[in-house]
């Protein structure tokens, strides 16, 4: 979450859509020296954020969505500010949180990690043994995991609609990136993509989303469909 008071507007960010380019953008754009920092807050007097860090966020104010947002702040600066976000294609958004948490287990349960799994086992064992479900690389726990999963549409909804005025998608992040600056008066530049993970190949594509996952994936993130033209990126 990052609110703008100079330029009004709200920055609502999905998890696993590519947003930390876009965050970075934002916030290194805003004179960055002159934040105050606490416990992961940040302001400058002209905007707000959380950094993206659970351990300062235990209340998950960095990916806020939409409904958490507008009861933090006034209903008047909700409705009257824009709603920006990040979307991505749902095929590979859900693949993408699937396997990040694949990666997660692999790192807590290697050597120099194995001081951290012993805490989080005792202080969050659902949470542990969510990750090992999903670590698996079984296909019948990647259908479990899809039919689950809250879609990141959700983060953006109202109602069952979607609410924001500019989206910056990450499989054209340029031209929309152009677009926002064009809006909000920010001044455009080609900016590093951060966190980007090149791992993917047509190969997992195919392992992994076969037709019913298609379909199941398709159903769930309904909106996104309807307002973008995703198609499965192994077709």
């Amino acid at each position: 979450m990052l609110i703008n008071f100079e330029k009004e507007f709200v920055y609502i960010r999905p998890t696993k859509v590519g947003s930390t380019s876009f965050m970075h953008f934002l916030t290194n754009n805003d004179h960055a020296s002159d934040f105050i920092n606490y416990q992961g807050f940040r302001s400058n007097g002209k905007i707000a954020y959380y950094k993206d860090n659970t351990r300062l966020d235990p209340y998950g104010y960095a990916h806020a969505t939409a409904k958490k947002i507008k009861q933090a702040v006034s209903e008047e600066l909700f409705n009257s500010y824009a709603k920006v976000t990040s979307v991505r294609n749902p095929y590979t958004q859900v693949l993408s949180s699937f396997l990040f948490h694949r990666v997660r287990l692999k790192r807590l349960l290697s050597y120099k990690h194995l001081g951290d799994f012993a805490k989080h086992a005792i202080s969050k064992p659902k949470k542990v043994l969510k990750l090992f479900v999903l670590s698996s690389q079984l296909k019948s726990l990647w259908y479990e995991y899809i039919k689950s999963v809250t879609p990141y549409s959700s983060w953006i909804e109202l109602d069952g609609k979607l609410i924001c005025d500019d989206y910056i998608r990450i499989e054209y992040f340029d031209d929309d990136l152009k677009i926002f600056c064009s809006k909000y008066g920010y001044e455009f530049k080609n900016i590093e993509r951060l966190n980007v993970n090149k791992k993917n190949t047509d190969e997992v594509y195919d392992r992994f989303l076969d037709k019913k996952s298609i379909e199941i994936i398709k159903s769930k993130h309904r909106n996104i469909f309807d307002k973008f033209d995703y198609q499965p990126p192994n077709e």
